[in-house]
C-alpha cells in the first residue's frame, strides 16, 4: 500500500491526474480487499472526480465499477447495480468491447446477490455471449460458472449441470485450475440436488 501511497504523492506533485487517479484507484482497490470499505469508497470517489474532472470516460468507468464491487459487497445490491449500469453506458458510449463485458458480468451478478435470478441470467448471457465473440476464452468459462450457479439457485439443477459440463471441456484447454475448481463446486451443488 505504501509504494500506491507514494507514486499518488508523486502523481499529485507532479499534476499529473490520469496517474493520481490510477492510484487512489489502487489504494482503493486494496482497502476494498482489507474490508476497510469506508476508505475505499473515499479513494475511488477522489479518483471519479479527478477522471470526470480531465474527461477520461474509461477511467470513470473504472471507477464506478469499483464502487459497484463495493456496494456489492456490503449488501447495498441496488446501488451496486446502479453502478454497474452507469459503468456499461459510458463502455458502450467508448466503444470498449472488453469492459462492456466485464460490465454485464458484474451487473449479473449484482442481481444474483439481489435474488434477482432471471435478470441475472439475461447479464450473463450477455457477457458469455461478449466473451465468446472476442475469443476470451477465461471469461468465457468464468460466464459459464456464473450461469451454473445462477440455476443452481433457481433450482434448475439440469441446466447448471449443462453450463458446469461446458466449463469442464474449456478448463483444461485453457489450464484453468481455478475455474475448474469453481466448476465442480457448482456441479456438485446441482448434483446434491438432484439428489446424485
Amino acid at each position: 500500500m505504501e509504494y500506491y501511497q507514494e507514486s499518488l504523492n508523486i502523481h499529485r506533485n507532479n499534476g499529473n491526474g490520469y496517474g493520481e487517479a490510477n492510484s487512489l484507484n489502487n489504494l482503493g482497490n486494496i482497502y476494498h480487499k482489507l474490508g476497510e470499505y469506508s476508505q475505499a469508497i473515499d479513494s475511488h470517489q477522489q479518483a471519479l472526480n479527478i477522471q470526470r474532472d480531465i474527461g477520461n470516460r474509461a477511467g470513470e468507468a473504472e471507477s464506478l465499477n469499483a464502487f459497484g464491487s463495493i456496494y456489492d459487497a456490503l449488501g447495498e445490491y441496488l446501488q451496486a447495480i446502479d453502478c454497474h449500469q452507469q459503468c456499461l453506458n459510458i463502455y458502450r458510449e467508448i466503444d470498449n468491447r472488453g469492459g462492456v463485458a466485464t460490465s454485464w458480468r458484474d451487473l449479473g451478478s449484482a442481481y444474483h446477490s439481489l435474488g434477482e435470478y432471471q435478470q441475472a441470467i439475461e447479464c450473463q448471457q450477455q457477457a458469455l455471449d461478449m466473451a465468446r465473440k472476442m475469443h476470451f476464452q477465461h471469461r468465457e468459462l468464468n460466464c459459464l460458472n456464473a450461469l451454473g450457479r445462477t440455476y443452481v439457485s433457481l433450482g434448475e439443477n439440469q441446466l447448471a449441470i449443462e453450463y458446469c459440463e461446458k466449463s469442464l471441456n474449456l478448463a483444461p484447454q485453457i489450464d484453468n485450475r481455478y475455474g475448474e475448481a469453481n466448476s465442480l463446486v457448482i456441479l456438485g451443488n446441482a448434483c446434491s440436488n438432484l439428489g446424485h
